[in-house]
């Protein structure tokens, strides 16, 4: 029996010849990003996510919050959300918040100038891809909703005595769908001095929880400041 040896003698080393490329036929587009090409094992060519069960560590922010099950994307990823905070998927959709991001850098901030049927000019900054909006219940009172993946930090809001309600209070709901208690350092300024304003002059802030995900700040006396107006700038915490 004869034997053929595969492998060539080069420059006094022997190597073994590369196994030779073989050209995929018939193969169908691959379903999404982040497949790669498997075989089984009668050497059938298959699309698969990582099927080896590998972490790929994904950079770039995703476009959602992932929950503790369910995900349908992003299998064995270590990703970022879009407040940028990191979490790991795993190939069942399981996943598990590692670390939460605890400053924003300046690049990300975003402002906008909102208001209710015109009234209260509202300056927000914010961090995410939406703005919050603001709305009227009725004169004096108002509601600030956060839309899911944006963090509000901070505002200030412009009004004057006929924006108040008939017992001379301002009322504004923070809402958010991010399930926080938001909190807040408030302060009152004259709009036309810029002097502050606070429990000497009878504005005492009170701040309540009607619901999850929701605080109620009430300004009272604010008829005080009349047709020059006031400022209450807004900091949650």
């Amino acid at each position: 029996m004869h034997w053929i040896l595969t492998s060539v003698l080069i420059a006094g080393t022997l190597t073994s010849a590369a196994p030779p490329n073989v050209k995929l036929r018939n193969l169908e587009p691959a379903p999404g990003l982040g497949y790669s090409i498997y075989t089984d094992a009668d050497g059938k060519a298959f699309w698969a996510q990582n099927a080896n069960g590998a972490i790929d560590v994904n950079l770039t922010a995703i476009g959602f919050i992932p929950t503790a099950s369910g995900n349908t994307t992003n299998f064995n990823e270590v990703v970022i959300d879009p407040n940028g905070d990191q979490w790991i998927i795993d190939q069942q959709g399981d996943a598990v918040k590692t670390s939460t991001n605890t400053s924003v850098a300046a690049a990300d901030f975003s402002t906008a100038t909102i208001s209710a049927g015109g009234e209260m000019s509202m300056f927000v900054r914010y961090s995410g891809s939406n703005a919050p909006t603001l709305t009227q219940t009725i004169v004096g009172q108002y509601s600030l909703s956060i839309p899911l993946g944006t963090t509000l930090l901070g505002f200030h809001w412009t009004g004057n005595d006929t924006h108040t309600t008939g017992s001379n209070t301002v009322e504004l709901t923070i809402t958010t769908t991010n399930s926080e208690l938001l909190y807040a350092n408030y302060t009152v300024l004259n709009a036309l001095t810029g002097a502050e304003f606070g429990q000497n002059q009878s504005i005492t802030i009170n701040q309540t929880t009607p619901t999850t995900g929701q605080v109620t700040a009430v300004f009272p006396n604010m008829s005080n400041f009349g047709a020059t107006g006031f400022i209450i700038i807004g900091k949650p915490v």
